[in-house]
């Protein structure tokens, strides 16, 4: 029978060159990122979007529009509760070219992204995509607070604390040594 609790100790055979799930693209960086950022869906062992920080969503009649209602209850690392408006600024950022984010590409087909609500998020594309989903919760889907990226150190500092809504914080990283995560005891989901 599973126990909460306890440590587990992994090995990695290639060191992230950093926890940075919106610049850095190495699939390193991703096996650790996803405990830590998560993004509105993910996918199911059926290999199908569910639904993670979304609630629901719903499609427009032309497939070109998509509502999505977050989740209730979900707290940032940092102790604040995530909103519409985190989502549409990280995914706004992402896609942003001059950002320098490597999941540019992927966000590509998104025309615009707005909060309608605290707890809704319109996503508008340019051609029907069946993509999207999974590309909200791919490895650059994360959520981080609103206006994150406006300190100058926030990239680096993303090395030293995270920020995101998932089920570990991270503790420390020491390059070429370890990463210690330790579990977010303010995690959405109970039993986590």
């Amino acid at each position: 029978d599973a126990k909460p609790g306890g440590s587990l100790n992994v090995g990695l055979l290639v060191e992230p060159p950093g926890l940075d799930p919106f610049h850095q693209a190495a699939d390193a960086r991703i096996r650790l990122t996803v405990l830590m950022y998560q993004g509105l869906f993910y996918e199911s062992p059926d290999g199908k979007a569910a639904p993670l920080l979304a609630e629901s969503v719903e499609q427009s009649p032309d497939r070109l529009a998509y509502t999505v209602r977050l989740r209730a209850g979900v707290k940032f690392h940092t102790g604040q509760p995530m909103t519409a408006k985190d989502v549409a600024y990280s995914y706004n950022y992402i896609r942003d070219p001059k950002n320098g984010s490597p999941g540019a590409g992927d966000f590509a087909m998104i025309q615009s992204i707005e909060a309608m609500d605290e707890r809704t998020v319109r996503i508008v594309i340019a051609a029907p995509n069946a993509a999207l989903p999974m590309t909200l919760g791919n490895k650059y889907g994360g959520v981080v607070p609103a206006g994150y990226f406006d300190a100058p150190d926030a990239k680096t500092k993303l090395n030293r604390t995270s920020v995101g809504t998932g089920p570990f914080k991270l503790a420390e990283f020491k390059p070429t040594s370890n990463v210690t995560l330790q579990r977010n005891p303010d995690y959405w989901a109970p039993g986590v």
